[in-house]
């Protein structure tokens, strides 16, 4: 044990007494092992998930939300062994997608763990527009995990407030406008 020298990295604190290993004290010498070099490697300053520019850091360089997502497996992480490919059957049999949080519908249809069903987001991207709160989309063909294109058409709930002609009629119109043209089916 040599204890009379000093620690060779510039800027150590270490000072004669500390015990050295191929002439570094411990934390040095432990980084060199590690790292292959002594100084510490930069930590990201955002989440590492891809398209999260979020600076609130919880774990393993990631934000609170991406790092619960990758300890449940359901963040497009290969390194996780649970990862599925972020598509999965929620209990009443409809696939879900896990979407990027810079997805077009992200903010409108994602749910918080960021899912959207899929049948969803296919007529929201047929339309080019998120679905509106009085649209659904129903499977022709009643098997729920069937999203082909042709198997869905939009369903709306909506109808007018009002019970005067006058309501009813500019109803008619908006109604028309938004729809009249377009291939819902």
């Amino acid at each position: 044990m040599n204890t009379d020298r000093t620690c060779s990295v510039s800027g150590c604190s270490k000072g004669p007494g500390t015990y050295l290993q191929r002439g570094m004290c411990g934390t040095h010498y432990s980084r060199w092992r590690k790292y292959g070099t002594t100084e510490l490697p930069s930590r990201p300053t955002t989440c590492v998930a891809d398209g999260c520019t979020r600076s609130d850091l919880y774990a393993r360089s990631m934000c609170g939300r991406h790092y619960r997502r990758w300890k449940r497996g359901t963040l497009d992480n290969e390194q996780h062994g649970n990862w599925r490919g972020g598509r999965r059957t929620n209990e009443r049999g409809y696939v879900l997608l896990l979407v990027p949080s810079d997805h077009p519908f992200y903010d409108s249809m994602a749910s918080k763990s960021g899912h959207i069903r899929e049948h969803r987001l296919i007529m929201a991207e047929k339309l080019g527009r998120p679905l509106l709160p009085h649209e659904n989309v129903h499977h022709i063909n009643g098997v729920k995990h069937d999203n082909h294109p042709k198997n869905l058409e939009l369903w709306s709930t909506a109808q007018p407030a009002g019970q005067r002609v006058e309501d009813k009629l500019a109803w008619c119109r908006e109604f028309l406008a938004l729809y009249e043209g377009k291939d819902l089916s």
